[in-house]
């Protein structure tokens, strides 16, 4: 597979702890980058899709052998949840339940389909069973609406809100941590753990922890890179 593996950390910042890292996906160029066009075509087909598993399977062993002691949080496209072959994957890991975070992506079906939500949510329950932590990435964003996170919060464990991502897409940022607040809330009421992402620099995170908003991540604390860090 013409991949590559990268990590960013995740900060408890009430500690100054490490507490782990997202598994990032990225190609082979000079300046690696998430290569959209040529996964999403990979996971449009049964068999590439299960050829990229059986790669990610080696690395992920491979991973987990060497930093046992280590967190990842692993991507998957919701699309990637409506193939046997991925909560088969899971199934194969399940040893390694209490050091890997299943995250679902905000990506859309196309063509949204009701019947595919209910899979998808069948889905997540089995996840749920095993016996992982999952939780909801980039809430606000895509299809991870406000009814998605409401609908899928008994089995999750955390969701999470990306800074960057909003002020991005043009909005202010005393409205971004508006929306912050509501979804506070939202956590609080269901007893889920809130990871803030995209920060990008002190003020923006001390102002989440005045919140009391310690969970963060973002290129203040670290890059993405081909290397993990022990400690921050």
């Amino acid at each position: 597979m013409p991949f590559q593996l990268f990590f960013q950390p995740k900060i408890d910042t009430q500690t100054n702890h490490l507490i782990g890292h997202e598994i990032l996906l990225r190609n082979k160029s000079s300046q690696p980058v998430f290569p959209d066009t040529h996964f999403h075509s990979i996971i449009a087909s049964k068999e590439t899709h299960a050829d990229f598993l059986h790669w990610f399977k080696k690395e992920l062993l491979r991973l987990l052998a060497t930093y046992s002691q280590h967190v990842f949080a692993i991507n998957f496209y919701p699309e990637q949840l409506l193939y046997a072959e991925t909560l088969d994957l899971l199934e194969e890991l399940i040893d390694y339940r209490d050091v890997l975070i299943i995250e679902i992506t905000e990506d859309i079906f196309s063509p949204s389909d009701r019947a595919r939500e209910n899979w998808l949510l069948m889905q997540i329950k089995k996840i749920d069973q095993m016996g992982f932590h999952v939780a909801l990435d980039d809430v606000d964003s895509g299809q991870n609406s406000l009814e998605r996170a409401a609908s899928y919060a008994p089995y999750l464990n955390r969701i999470k809100f990306s800074y960057i991502k909003c002020l991005h897409d043009g909005v202010k940022p005393q409205t971004i941590f508006r929306f912050i607040e509501a979804w506070k809330d939202f956590t609080r009421e269901n007893q889920l753990d809130f990871v803030i992402e995209g920060i990008e620099n002190e003020q923006t995170s001390r102002q989440l922890k005045q919140m009391g908003l310690f969970l963060q991540q973002g290129y203040f604390f670290g890059k993405p890179s081909r290397q993990i860090k022990a400690k921050i």
